[in-house]
């Protein structure tokens, strides 16, 4: 399992402020459910992301909007 953290365009915590999935092969413009009820697009993945970030399980960010 991947575990992203996801955030708004605006640089503010998205709600749920994660997103886990079986895959990490993700791409601009794709879109997810995460959790929330509702479905995010993803505008942005990062995956350059800090060493302490990644030993705690994270893969990376996503930057997300509603759709």
């Amino acid at each position: 399992m991947f575990r992203f953290i996801l955030i708004s365009a605006d640089d503010q915590p998205y709600e749920p402020p994660s997103y886990v999935s079986p895959s990490d092969d993700w791409s601009a413009g794709d879109e997810i459910v995460p959790g929330n009820g509702g479905i995010a697009r993803i505008l942005d993945v990062d995956t350059e992301i800090h060493q302490h970030l990644r030993a705690l399980g994270f893969r990376g960010v996503f930057t997300v909007e509603p759709v």
